[in-house]
C-alpha cells in the first residue's frame, strides 16, 4: 500500500486549545469568563493599539507587507540593532517551526527542559528530531543537566526564562558560565523570553545584549503577553545576519497579517508597556508583577501549598536582613555624615550617610550622570548630560560607585536601590548597565517612573540607595568628628564625578 504520511508525523499530537470562550459562555450561560490556561492579558490591548486595528482595517483587501519590513525597522531602532537581524512570525510558535524547518534533520538530538512549552517539541518531533528532556531542579532548569546531556547530535537547546510553566528564570551569570561551557562549536540556542516584561529581577539577562558575544543564540519574544495583542497572533526572533537568513528561506511570505504587522508600530509602546494603557492604568504604565503575585502566593502558603520559589524571594529575604541590621546598628552610637559642598565635589558628592561602631547603614540619594546633585540652592550651573539612557546609566552607575567610595563601602553592599526613571520604556538599557556594573551581586530594587527629575532638567534616572557593610574603622569609630560644610580643606578632595559643568547660559 502507498505510504502517503510521513512518520515522524505519528509522534506529534494535535494541540488541543479547548472551546473558545464564546462557546463556553453560551454554554453555561454566563456573560463573562476567564481562561487561565492561555495566559492572556486580561486588561486588553491599549485604546491606541484599538485604533490602529480600525484604521488598518480598510486596507485588508490587499497583502501586508511581506517581510513585516516597518515592523522590523520599529524594533531594530528599539533594540539597536539591524532590522536584519529579526524576523517576525505568526506568533513565537511559527518562529519555533521555522527553526525546525531551517536547522532540524532525523535523529538530530534537541534539548529542552521538561516540562516546559509543548511547542519545542512539537517542532523537533515533525523534523523527525529526537527530544531529549531534561528535568527541573525543582523548579529551575538545571543547567549543568543540560550541558551534560550535549552531544555531537545535539542540534540545538531551548531554554526558557521566565519558564513556562513554573515562572522561575535563569539569571545573568548562570546563563553566561552555560554558554561559556558550550564553546566555539555551539549548537543553536533559543532563548524564550516571552514574559521577559513580567521581570523585575536586575540579575535577569537581556538576551538581545549578548548576540554578539554568541552568535549561535537566538532570542524569541512576543506581543502576545504583555501588549495584550495575542489574537493578532505577533512574534519575533532576534539573532545573527546568517540565523535570520536561514529562517527566512523557510518563511512563508506575507506570514503576518495586515493588522498584527501594525497594531505594534506605534513608536513600538507595545514592546515597553505604553501599548498597555488599558481600563485603569495610566499611559506607559504597565502590570506590577510583585503585587500581581503577592495574594496567589500568600494564599498558597497558608494552605501549605508547594510552589515555585518566587524570583523575588532573595529580594524579601536581603531586605528583612537589612532591615534588622539597620534595627541593630541604628541602637548603638551613631554619627551622621552631612552633605558636603555639591559645588566643590567635598567628602560625598550627593548623599549623606550613617555611620555606626558594628556595622554601618549608609544612606545615599539623587545620584545621577551629572556632576553634583542639582536639588542645590546653587542653580547657575548646568552640566552636558548626553542625550541616551545607556550613556547617562553609565555615568550614573560611576558616581554611585565612587559615592559608595567616599562613604567607605561600595556596589556588593548595597542592599537595596530605588531607580527614578523619566520614561520607563529606557529601562531595558539602564538593566543592561546596572547588571554589568552590579556583576551577580543583587540588592531589592524598585523601578519607580516620574514625570520629571528635579535634579536637572535633562535628566533621565536617578538613584536613590542603601548599603550596609561591617568595616568598622573606615570612618574612625562613633567618636569621629562628622562631615561638614567647611569646604575643601577639611578632607581630600575625590575625583570629579559625572560630566563637565557648563555655564547656564550655553546652550541647551
Amino acid at each position: 500500500m502507498r505510504k502517503i504520511w510521513r512518520t515522524a508525523v505519528e509522534a506529534v499530537t494535535p494541540y488541543e486549545a479547548g472551546k473558545p470562550l464564546e462557546t463556553l459562555m453560551a454554554e453555561l450561560g454566563l456573560t463573562d469568563l476567564v481562561r487561565l490556561s492561555a495566559n492572556e492579558n486580561l486588561l486588553g490591548p491599549s485604546a491606541r493599539a484599538i485604533e490602529a486595528v480600525r484604521r488598518e482595517a480598510a486596507s485588508i483587501h490587499l497583502y501586508p507587507d511581506g517581510g513585516s519590513g516597518a515592523l522590523r525597522d520599529a524594533l531594530a531602532r528599539q533594540l539597536g540593532i539591524s532590522p536584519d537581524q529579526i524576523v517576525v512570525g505568526n506568533g513565537a510558535d511559527e518562529l519555533i517551526t521555522l527553526i525546525a524547518l531551517a536547522a532540524f534533520e532525523p535523529d538530530d538530538e534537541i534539548v529542552m527542559p521538561h516540562p516546559s512549552f509543548e511547542p519545542y517539541a512539537t517542532g523537533a518531533n515533525i523534523a523527525g528530531a529526537r527530544t531529549v528532556p531534561s528535568p527541573l531542579a525543582g523548579y529551575e532548569t538545571d543547567l549543568d543537566d543540560m550541558r551534560r546531556r550535549v552531544t555531537p547530535r545535539t542540534k540545538a537547546i531551548f531554554l526558557c526564562s521566565p519558564h513556562n510553566p513554573a515562572t522561575t528564570i535563569i539569571r545573568r551569570h548562570a546563563l553566561l558560565a552555560f554558554l561559556d561551557a558550550l564553546g566555539d562549536d555551539s549548537p543553536l540556542v533559543v532563548l524564550d523570553e516571552a514574559y521577559r516584561d513580567f521581570v523585575d529581577d536586575p540579575e535577569y539577562p537581556d538576551g538581545v545584549s549578548l548576540l554578539a558575544r554568541y552568535p549561535r543564540l537566538l532570542v524569541l519574544r512576543t506581543f502576545s503577553k504583555i501588549a495584550g495583542l495575542a489574537g493578532l497572533r505577533v512574534g519575533y526572533a532576534i539573532a545573527s545576519l546568517e540565523t535570520i537568513d536561514r529562517l527566512n528561506r523557510v518563511r512563508a511570505p506575507y506570514n503576518v497579517n495586515r493588522l498584527g504587522a501594525r497594531a505594534p508600530r506605534d513608536r513600538l509602546r507595545a514592546v515597553a508597556g505604553e501599548l498597555h494603557a488599558g481600563p485603569g492604568l495610566r499611559p506607559r504604565a504597565r502590570p506590577r508583577p510583585a503585587a500581581a503575585r503577592r495574594d496567589p502566593r500568600a494564599r498558597r502558603r497558608r494552605r501549605r501549598l508547594p510552589g515555585p520559589p518566587s524570583h523575588h524571594g532573595r529580594h524579601a529575604r536581603d531586605q528583612r536582613a537589612a532591615a534588622e541590621a539597620a534595627g541593630r546598628v541604628m541602637a548603638k552610637n551613631v554619627a551622621i555624615v552631612h552633605h558636603a559642598d555639591r559645588r566643590t565635589d567635598v567628602h560625598m558628592p550627593y548623599a549623606p550617610g550613617i555611620v555606626v561602631t558594628r556595622g554601618r547603614l549608609v544612606f545615599l540619594s539623587g545620584v545621577t550622570a551629572a556632576a553634583v546633585y542639582h536639588s542645590h540652592p546653587h542653580r547657575d550651573e548646568e552640566f552636558d548630560l548626553p542625550p541616551t539612557m545607556r550613556e547617562q546609566a553609565v555615568l550614573a552607575m560611576e558616581n554611585l560607585k565612587k559615592t559608595l567610595e567616599a562613604a567607605g563601602c561600595g556596589l556588593p553592599d548595597l542592599v537595596s536601590a530605588t531607580r527614578f526613571l523619566t520614561d520607563v520604556r529606557e529601562q531595558d538599557d539602564l538593566n543592561r548597565v546596572w547588571a554589568d556594573y552590579l556583576e551577580g551581586h543583587l540588592p531589592t530594587t524598585t523601578t519607580v517612573e516620574v514625570s520629571r527629575l528635579a535634579t536637572h532638567p535633562r535628566c533621565k534616572i536617578e538613584i536613590s540607595a542603601i548599603a550596609v557593610t561591617d568595616d568598622d574603622d573606615s570612618h574612625g569609630g562613633p567618636d569621629m568628628a562628622p562631615y561638614s560644610h567647611g569646604g575643601p580643606d577639611m578632607a581630600p578632595k575625590p575625583p570629579t564625578l559625572g560630566p563637565p559643568r557648563r555655564s547656564r547660559r550655553g546652550p541647551r
